[in-house]
């Protein structure tokens, strides 16, 4: 069994601060920020509590991967934090392109019909107006306010 120290914990966040995936994830992150801020103005639809919640995600997303991180490393385990980082990687890319998609940044065709499918399959959704579609079936619609 290993015997975690302050000293084993400080090498490791060593170890994980100079990962190249922990620093693609802090990148990733710092552009679906820039990206989410420029889809909001372009829409017009900048929300002080969504861009709230969204500094609140990204700071629990960096704060799990790094305690993930540095405990994956110091029982050498060190493909959970892997396996996770690449998890968040992947989320958050996806959330940038979606971004960039909304505002009009050119990318392949394909990602672009992805992306339609996933919102054309949404069960819920909220409409500007503040009525949230909820799909049943495929003939029936459910419209609740959300007031």
């Amino acid at each position: 069994m290993v015997k975690i120290t302050i000293e084993l914990l400080h090498k490791q966040i060593g170890d994980l601060i100079t990962s190249p995936l922990y620093h693609c994830l802090l990148w990733l992150i710092v552009f679906d920020i820039i990206a989410g801020y420029v889809k909001a103005f372009k829409t017009k639809s900048f929300d002080s509590k969504i861009s709230t919640n969204g500094w609140l995600k990204h700071g629990l997303v960096l704060m799990l991967m790094t305690v993930i991180g540095v405990y994956a490393r110091a029982l050498d385990y060190v493909f959970i934090s892997y396996f996770v980082c690449l998890g968040f990687i992947g989320s958050y890319g996806l959330s940038l392109l979606e971004n960039l998609d909304i505002i009009g940044v050119p990318y392949p065709e394909k990602f672009r019909q992805f992306f339609k499918q996933m919102k054309d399959n949404d069960l819920v959704q909220i409409k500007n107006d503040g009525k949230i579609k909820i799909d049943v079936s495929d003939d029936e619609n459910i419209t609740i306010n959300k007031d």
